[in-house]
């Protein structure tokens, strides 16, 4: 069963304190997919609380998030560029397999603009 949140639109300077706030609510989760296919935009900001929320739960020795990001997308350009593969599971898209849909909790982030 996994957690997934989906996040939307641009994430900057503009919006990381509640950026900070919702990936902090979310280090302890045990099987944690982040679903980025509708970011549009994100900047060094939003990679740094990445990194942050993923060396807390390292520390916590849980496993690494699952980011969702289309292959083709800017964002997944900048997380290659920026060395983000090597931290994270990246995937084109999120399956469920070996689970059942409806055990998935999904929940919306609010923080976008």
């Amino acid at each position: 069963m996994a957690y997934v949140v989906v996040f939307a639109g641009e994430y900057d300077l503009a919006n990381m304190g509640d950026l900070r706030r919702e990936l902090s609510q979310l280090v302890l989760i045990r099987d944690l997919v982040l679903d980025m296919s509708a970011v549009i935009f994100i900047d060094s900001c939003f990679i740094s609380e990445l990194i942050r929320m993923q060396q807390a739960r390292t520390e916590k020795k849980l496993s690494r998030v699952k980011l969702v990001s289309r292959r083709e997308s800017a964002v997944r350009r900048v997380l290659e560029v920026t060395g983000m593969l090597s931290l994270f599971d990246v995937v084109d898209e999120y399956s469920n397999e070996g689970c059942d849909p409806a055990g998935s909790t999904v929940r919306y982030s609010n923080v976008w603009h």
